[in-house]
């Protein structure tokens, strides 16, 4: 929308969302970062929203046979890498202890 077509909204009472901002940092320099923090092969890419940022979110498969995916998040406005979520989950993945008795 622009400025008038906004203007008109709000004044007439309709709700307006705004649109997403686009990012500073492309896909390709995401990717580019993500990859050499964990080199690999991309599996799966998105751009997400984490606590309220967009962050770049990739799963890489290491080249090593039997290695779990990794899921390495890279900011969008800043380019930096990110931690994710499940950070600890990878970990348990690639050691086969889940640390559970079964």
């Amino acid at each position: 929308l622009g400025a008038l077509g906004l203007a008109t909204a709000l004044f007439i009472g309709s709700t307006v969302r705004a649109e997403p901002s686009k990012p500073k940092v492309t896909l390709e320099a995401a990717r580019a970062t993500a990859l050499a923090a964990v080199p690999g092969t991309v599996a799966k890419e998105a751009l997400e929203q984490e606590d309220g940022k967009d962050v770049y979110s990739f799963d890489i498969k290491p080249p090593k046979e039997g290695s779990a995916i990794k899921e390495v998040n890279v900011s969008a406005e800043t380019g930096a890498i990110v931690p994710s979520d499940d950070g600890d989950e990878d970990e348990e993945k690639e050691d086969g202890n889940d640390d559970h008795d079964d």
